[in-house]
């Protein structure tokens, strides 16, 4: 890969795809910048390939003058393939759609195509450590858990993803022409096919734009607001995509998870508000959280205002990094053998921030746990969110930039 600041090159880009195999939201388009595209001239398209890899067809954002991309929903497989066949060197495809056995055909055909495609490591969680969940108990739980779910079918989708990760040449698969990158970890590791002629973008997470937007604002500061971000992980779609199954025992958790906030209020003085997920559709949602104030969309203004951070594991913890705010990261016994079980141990771990069981109230005071280690979340941010000394501009700008200064060059791999 090549590990550069300079712009990708290639000749003149007029096109921008963006493969999606999901709904495609109104806050899909805001985080995929399709107004910033749109406004400097770009032809932008959203391919909807979710009947092609799920069965069914996701809804998709309604048209709106000026202000939406041209939007296309496939059915079957070869007229995915047809369709890129046709694309040219003006176009760059913008692959969101994960590269696995299932998906191979896209990524073949990108390679034949005369198209440059892009991946990204933008918005990843650190890499899992074997700690406690590395415990062959909680390994094998984990694993019959799948089984059920899938009758083992998942098992060996996740093995032949691995053969065709390493070996993705085999398949005719060439390496991607740009890597959209955030932090510095994830780089060497993506699961895309990444080599040599890679050329990689430093952007950041996209949470980066909503601190940009933040950081110079005044704000109210509420020091004894502690602020939960609900990761929606019983319901969230991605659950569903990636084989895991129902938990018998949500119930049981969301009853702790209120007994711990009570506690927690008593004990250190703080009122919890619940920093609902996007995707999330409670209909009742104070038999989940109990009396406290449930909010979306606002997040990172959440976060700003709080004194303290609460979560299981998401991506939205890069607030309370480029924030500096102090951060409890929460599991009990039946959430480590959850998908996200590990990924709270290795993010605790890489912020060196409390563990905290639901099941035990904290056991250090209130003042102990709000002491930040500026070092250690300096440290995460150049790695999972925004590589030190890349530019601190908006994410969309900072790519169109560079495909504006696209010159002429064979595609990557060729």
């Amino acid at each position: 890969m090549k590990h550069s600041h300079s712009k990708p090159t290639g000749d003149a880009v007029t096109t921008i795809i963006f493969l999606w195999e999901s709904a495609f939201t109104e806050r899909d388009a805001t985080r995929m910048g399709i107004s910033t595209l749109l406004s400097r001239g770009f032809r932008v398209e959203v391919w909807n390939l979710s009947a092609v890899l799920h069965g069914n067809a996701a809804p998709v954002l309604p048209p709106a003058a000026g202000t939406s991309p041209r939007t296309r929903m496939f059915s079957e497989r070869k007229e995915v393939e047809d369709a890129i066949r046709t694309l040219d060197r003006s176009t760059v495809v913008n692959c969101f759609i994960g590269f696995s056995f299932r998906t191979r055909f896209i990524f073949r055909a990108l390679s034949r195509s005369q198209a440059r495609y892009a991946v990204q490591s933008f918005n990843a969680l650190p890499e899992v450590s074997l700690g406690r969940s590395g415990e062959p108990g909680l390994l094998a739980s984990r694993l019959v858990r799948h089984l059920r779910a899938s009758g083992g079918r998942r098992i060996l989708e996740i093995l032949m993803d691995s053969v065709l990760r390493k070996h993705y040449r085999a398949w005719g698969i060439r390496p991607a022409d740009i890597l959209l990158a955030g932090g510095v970890a994830p780089v060497p590791s993506s699961p895309y096919p990444v080599g040599d002629t890679t050329r990689i973008l430093w952007l950041h997470a996209l949470d980066y734009d909503h601190y940009l937007a933040l950081r110079d604002r005044p704000f109210r500061s509420e020091p004894d607001m502690a602020v939960f971000i609900d990761g929606y992980d019983f319901h969230h779609p991605d659950l569903t995509r990636c084989g895991e199954g129902t938990y018998p025992w949500e119930a049981a958790y969301f009853s702790r998870l209120r007994q711990f906030f009570d506690t927690l209020e008593r004990a250190w003085g703080m009122r919890v508000v619940i920093a609902a997920h996007p995707l999330a559709r409670y209909e009742r949602p104070i038999e989940l959280f109990g009396e406290r104030p449930v909010i979306q969309g606002r997040t990172a203004e959440l976060i700003q205002q709080g004194g303290l951070t609460l979560l299981h594991a998401s991506t939205a913890v890069n607030y309370a990094v480029l924030f500096r705010k102090p951060v409890l990261f929460l599991t009990d016994e039946n959430y480590r053998s959850h998908v996200l079980g590990p990924y709270i141990e290795s993010m605790a771990a890489k912020l060196h921030r409390p563990l905290v069981s639901l099941d035990r109230p904290p056991a250090r005071e209130r003042q102990e746990v709000m002491q930040v280690d500026g070092r250690r979340y300096q440290e995460y941010q150049n790695r999972y969110i925004k590589k030190e000394g890349s530019d601190d501009h908006p994410f969309w700008e900072i790519f169109a930039d560079a495909i504006e200064a696209v010159e002429d060059s064979p595609p990557s791999g060729k």
